[in-house]
């Protein structure tokens, strides 16, 4: 009986050292891993499986079980792992609860094939040890599962997310009303129960509080994104600008050459030669008269990166623009706006049919407090989708999920309370985008008002 029971300790000190295994595995796929030795990074693997081996000896406890396994997956994330410390823990005890959430399912599994009472589980060695070793084994396919999705760019839904979300405090209920049952029937002693009610309850909050955090960090990294974008579109402005100083240096330097190169065409008739000299240095000034589109230098940045980028890919840019220097509105923002509707209409003459003219018309105007932007681009209507009144390029494998162009696009109009309206007239992409600006006094006034 000693010789089995010693085999059971065995298979379940095989099975939860490779928890950590499997912890690393899982961590390794999420976050980025920091740069050490091979050697100390499996000496610090064997040493946390030496402290989980020694723990499980020792004590028998769930409980203490628990605050170690949270310990140790805790530790794996901060050695191991880079990144905000709130992300790793939160992923470290992430794993903590999928570990005992899948020692519940096996645990349940084997009590209904075996037929045994659930809450008398440790009285059955062989069938404990079992489910330790199948839940391990349910962990490693539930990990698998996650990363083939992720390999896959499937991205959840708002609502699948809500579910998830909502599922963990009522699983750690179901567990913990389980776990307090039977540990208060095995232990004999309630207060124990009531430890492992009360852990899963605070790792849920560590949960939720951490789940915030990282919605935090994730809105700072998308605005630091964006920014970094309206940032290289100045950059390549200023540096337009400097080459269009060079040329306009250029020209007033040279324009006595050829004040006294038209002289001598003058003097020798030669009307042809003078026609192509001009044109050519007509061709030379309209050159760089291009970078001063409107004075706004937000739209000066887009536009004279896009047109560039129209002109490479062969596509007709018309444009008529009327802008104050400044308007009231973020400067990132309008670089979102603006950007991302003309990159839609670059990537919809891209995948126009070769017979179709490519050409992209953008009207931007700014006029009583309201900013008009109107793009009309060549389109093929076989690669465009309507879904629930918007339209969706069908160029995507999912066709439900909108780009992260119009999703920025939306951002942007919801905090300044504006306006799309995307139709299709024959081979072509019309988008219309209304953002009025009202006035503090006149916001005032509306709501009284409607009062």
């Amino acid at each position: 009986m000693n010789d089995l029971n010693d085999y059971i300790m065995f298979v379940s000190i095989i099975s939860n050292v490779s928890a950590i295994a499997i912890c690393y595995y899982f961590l390794n796929g999420i976050l980025d891993k920091k740069v050490m030795p091979k050697i100390l990074k499996y000496a610090i693997l064997i040493c946390l499986a030496f402290l989980f081996i020694g723990i499980l000896l020792i004590y028998r406890q769930s409980i203490i079980f628990v605050f170690v396994s949270a310990l140790v997956f805790s530790l794996i994330s901060l050695i191991f792992f880079q990144g905000h410390i709130a992300v790793r823990l939160f992923f470290g005890l992430l794993f903590l609860i999928f570990g005992i959430f899948c020692e519940f399912i096996a645990g349940v599994i084997l009590s209904v094939v075996f037929s045994f009472p659930l809450i008398e589980l440790q009285h059955y060695t062989a069938y404990y040890a079992a489910v330790v070793v199948f839940s391990k084994i349910l962990l490693l396919m539930i990990v698998y599962f996650l990363f083939v999705i992720t390999k896959r760019g499937a991205i959840p839904s708002v609502r699948f997310i809500w579910i998830l979300v909502s599922s963990i405090p009522i699983s750690s209920l179901i567990v913990s009303l389980n776990l307090y049952v039977m540990v208060t029937r095995i232990e004999g002693s309630a207060c124990i129960g009531i430890m492992t009610a009360l852990t899963l309850i605070y790792i849920n909050i560590v949960f939720f509080a951490i789940l915030k955090v990282m919605k935090i960090e994730s809105e700072k990294t998308v605005q630091y994104k964006n920014e970094n974008i309206q940032l290289e579109f100045q950059q390549q402005h200023y540096h337009d600008l400097l080459e269009t100083n060079h040329e306009v240096r250029a020209i007033w330097h040279d324009m006595n050459n050829h004040l006294i190169t038209l002289q001598y065409l003058i003097d020798k008739c030669a009307y042809d030669e003078i026609n192509s000299y001009l044109d050519q240095l007509l061709k030379n000034v309209h050159e760089t008269d291009k970078h001063n589109i409107s004075g706004n230098y937000v739209v000066d940045a887009i536009l004279g990166n896009k047109i560039k980028v129209a002109e490479q890919n062969d596509i007709k840019f018309i444009h008529s623009i009327s802008m104050p220097e400044v308007i009231e509105i973020d400067n990132v923002d309008f670089s979102i706006l603006l950007g991302n509707i003309i990159d839609n209409a670059i990537e919809g003459c891209l995948r126009a049919k070769p017979e179709c003219e490519k050409i992209i018309k953008l009207n931007l105007r700014f006029h009583k407090e309201v900013l008009l932007i109107y793009v009309e681009n060549t389109c093929d209507i076989d690669t465009i989708t309507e879904i629930d009144h918007s339209y969706i390029s069908s160029k995507k494998k999912n066709t439900n999920k909108r780009g992260y162009g119009i999703t920025n696009i939306n951002y942007v109009l919801d905090k300044y309370e504006g306006n799309i309206v995307n139709q299709i007239e024959k081979n072509r992409f019309i988008s219309t985008i209304l953002i009025p600006f009202v006035k503090e006094t006149e916001q005032k006034t509306m709501k009284i008002d409607k009062i």
